[in-house]
């Protein structure tokens, strides 16, 4: 299964069947064997990679070219808010809209196969997707937001169960939100939010967590304690952070973790499969501050991201700098990439991002330069082994989309705010 992700705060016609050839232009990069820039030191029996600024191996620019779109205006297939794309060992794209409850696959070639899952209260049904997880079976499990449950589907779309997620004691809780998951050859890691009540106040636990099939709570990788005061609510963007804002975490074809922690640092952990911190793997960053613009920006998404909550928030607190991990990607041969505030903000007009990438050891070897079409703020970006796919508008639609969410620029064509799918193949490397 691949790992992918995009880098927000997530009738089958293919328009455009013509596949054209991968092109690539490699700016002096030496082998590598000998991209080594990493420099490691045990502190407390944990390895730390400490890395420069910039890689030994330099800057790869790589044009990635278009295979086909689905969705958009003139398609058949209508997407309302895309939350999350993920693609299977066949090679089939899994595709959850949170707006119609459902997961839709796709064929490699973006032909349409089936749907998975619908809205509603039976077997296999739920309301406000948040996240799915592929199963071995081909099925998938949908993750309800609130009340957190996960809802299974086999590949043939017939329901297949579901569960609470609950502690190791085996107590179920009814005051569980369920935020995102990734899995990896049936072993599947969950992230959510636990609460607890004691009147104005809400005690909440976010964590990330492996579970096994009977949705128990086994190995616990991450957590954060965070308290909120209904009768005088403020929402912070540091408080609330946690990784699965932006995308900063992952699962390695291995089935360890990748994680992203604080975001105003760039700082890697990786786990393995029983949580055990392995190694930390740094890089020197100067974090971007945030213009004017970008502030409202990141008001936008903090207030659309609180807009469920029973009570309004009294004020918004944003960050001067955006978080310095935007995505992690990990690579089927250990290996993985990372995106950044810096990087999503490239020189080029041509260049829709600069991503950073890692040898399975941790060290920077190289930049890769994605010159494509599109707008790194607005669109979402999923790197699926060979292949990116892009979703157009997905910012808007995110807003939208949430509980109270503001209603998208009318001033905005029809064009501008509709989703649409692109696949580019991403070739060797």
């Amino acid at each position: 299964m691949s790992e992918c992700r995009h880098g927000l705060p997530s009738g089958a016609s293919v328009l455009r069947g013509a596949v054209f050839a991968f092109s690539a232009v490699y700016v002096c990069i030496a082998p590598a064997s000998q991209l080594r820039a990493g420099e490691t030191t045990v502190i407390e029996g944990i390895p730390h990679v400490r890395n420069a600024t910039q890689p030994p191996g330099g800057r790869v620019t790589i044009a990635p070219r278009e295979l086909w779109r689905v969705g958009g205006g003139d398609d058949e297939m209508i997407f309302g808010n895309i939350a999350r794309i993920d693609r299977n060992d066949a090679g089939d794209f899994y595709i959850l809209d949170t707006q119609l409850c459902e997961v839709t696959v796709l064929s490699g070639a973006g032909e349409f196969k089936r749907t998975l899952g619908r809205s509603g209260e039976g077997p296999g049904e739920l309301y406000r997707p948040a996240d799915f997880f592929l199963r071995v079976d081909g099925g998938v499990g949908l993750m309800q937001q609130f009340p957190g449950k996960v809802v299974l589907v086999d590949g043939e779309g017939e329901p297949a169960g579901s569960f609470a997620l609950s502690s190791g004691a085996g107590t179920a809780s009814s005051f569980m939100a369920l935020v995102d998951s990734r899995s990896r050859d049936g072993r599947v890691v969950i992230g959510g939010i636990e609460m607890a009540f004691e009147g104005a106040l809400t005690r909440q636990t976010y964590f990330l967590s492996a579970v096994d099939e009977a949705g128990v709570r086994q190995k616990t990788y991450l957590s954060k304690q965070n308290t909120i005061s209904f009768a005088d609510f403020v929402a912070s963007e540091q408080v609330m952070d946690f990784v699965w804002w932006g995308q900063r975490w992952t699962m390695t074809p291995s089935g360890q973790v990748l994680a992203n922690p604080e975001r105003n640092l760039y700082r890697i952990e990786r786990y393995d499969t029983d949580a055990k911190l392995l190694s930390v793997i740094e890089r020197e960053y100067e974090s971007w501050q945030r213009t004017g613009d970008e502030r409202i920006g990141a008001e936008r998404v903090l207030r659309a991201a609180v807009s469920g909550y029973p009570t309004p928030p009294r004020s918004l607190v944003i960050e001067p700098t955006d978080p310095d991990v935007s995505a992690i990607y990990p690579r089927e041969d250990g290996s993985f990439w990372i995106r950044t505030s810096r990087g999503d903000r490239p020189d080029a007009d041509a260049t829709l991002t600069v991503i950073d990438v890692y040898d399975a050891d941790g060290n920077f070897t190289h930049e890769i330069e994605l010159e494509m079409p599109g707008n790194i703020g607005q669109d979402a970006l999923y790197v699926c082994g060979d292949r990116i796919l892009q979703v157009t508008n997905s910012l808007d639609a995110f807003i939208s989309g949430q509980p109270g969410g503001e209603e998208t620029d009318e001033d905005k064509s029809d064009e501008q705010q509709e989703l649409e799918i692109v696949c580019f193949a991403l070739g060797d490397l």
